[in-house]
C-alpha cells in the first residue's frame, strides 16, 4: 500500500481488519422454538406482540390508577435521593494529594490536557 495521499492511506488502512454489520438482523424466534428470518413473519409477530402488550392496559388507566402510579413514582424518587445521598458521599469527597499523585505519575508523558510540567511540581 503505497500513496503519497494521506487521505488514500488511511482509507486503505480503515479497510482492513474487521468490517462492520451496520443492518438490523430480522429474525424472530417463533413458538415452536424454530428461528425464522422471513420478513412478512417477523413483522406479522412483532405487531402482535406490540398489540398484546398495549391491549393489556387498555382500559386500565382511571383516575384510582393514576394516583396510585404517582404515589408510587413520588416514593420511588425520594428513596433514589436518599440513596444518592448516602452513595455519593464517597465519590464526593476531596481527593487526597497522594491519589493525585500516583494519578499523575502514571500517566503518559505529552498527555496532559494543559501545561505538561506537571511532574516538576509534584515531586
Amino acid at each position: 500500500m503505497q500513496s503519497h495521499n494521506s487521505q488514500q492511506f488511511w482509507n486503505g488502512i480503515n479497510k482492513l481488519g474487521p468490517r462492520k454489520f451496520r443492518g438490523i438482523p430480522v429474525e424472530i424466534i417463533l413458538e415452536s422454538g424454530e428461528c425464522s428470518s422471513v420478513v412478512e413473519t417477523v413483522f406479522d409477530n412483532r405487531e402482535k406482540d406490540f398489540a398484546n402488550v398495549f391491549s393489556v392496559c387498555s382500559g386500565s388507566f382511571d383516575d384510582a390508577f393514576l394516583k396510585e402510579m404517582i404515589g408510587l413514582k413520588e416514593i420511588m424518587e425520594s428513596e433514589m435521593i436518599a440513596d444518592c445521598d448516602s452513595a455519593n458521599m464517597f465519590s464526593n469527597a476531596d481527593f487526597s494529594c497522594e491519589e493525585v499523585e500516583n494519578k499523575i505519575h502514571k500517566s503518559k508523558p505529552k498527555k496532559a490536557s494543559g501545561f505538561d510540567e506537571m511532574l516538576k511540581s509534584v515531586v
